[in-house]
């Protein structure tokens, strides 16, 4: 970098103006939001899941540290995951339009907000579906999706992480089988 050169500018998003904005006006914010790295998001997202796992702390049975580590690894890999299979769908069956970081980038924008909300017991049946409401606003208004589009990606990401999870689930039951002789 020459001295005539101004160093590039680090991207800032203040955080509460973003959840508001998330919770008030998600179209609106997904229709402006500016080109992003994954750092951004990804601290948004932790900031959420920080609060998200501190609230869940005060009432999970046990308060175990392990626990509220997974927890917090739970709340920063699912959009990693949600954004990925999106990704895979949407290179499968549209080509290549969006890239990854932008795909992750609308999906941990909108997990955030509802990390603020799902420590509620209960509340899944809220967050969730708000959450894919979020993303497909995003996805509709950020990467420039078809309402049909958007629904078939979410329906296959979300459908296929059905799928992965249930059949995970004997070999979760085998490994706390596992642990408890152990």
């Amino acid at each position: 970098m020459t001295q005539t050169e101004a160093p590039p500018q680090e991207q800032r998003i203040d955080y509460f103006k973003t959840m508001v904005t998330l919770i008030r006006a998600p179209r609106t914010y997904f229709s402006e939001m500016p080109a992003l790295d994954w750092k951004i998001p990804a601290k948004i997202c932790g900031i959420s899941a920080i609060f998200h796992v501190a609230v869940s702390f005060t009432y999970v049975f046990g308060r175990s540290v392990p626990l509220a580590l997974v927890l917090f690894l739970n709340a920063m890999l699912m959009p990693l995951i949600t954004a990925s299979l999106i990704h895979m769908f949407m290179t499968m069956s549209m080509g290549k339009k969006n890239s990854l970081q932008k795909i992750y980038a609308v999906v941990a924008l909108a997990t955030a907000p509802t990390l603020l909300f799902s420590w509620i017991p209960a509340a899944g049946f809220v967050t969730e579906p708000w959450r894919m409401l979020l993303i497909g606003f995003g996805l509709n208004k950020a990467c420039g999706f078809s309402w049909k589009q958007t629904v078939w990606l979410l329906v296959a990401a979300f459908g296929s992480l059905l799928l992965l999870l249930w059949s995970a689930l004997p070999l979760i039951r085998d490994f706390r089988h596992v642990l408890a002789l152990g």
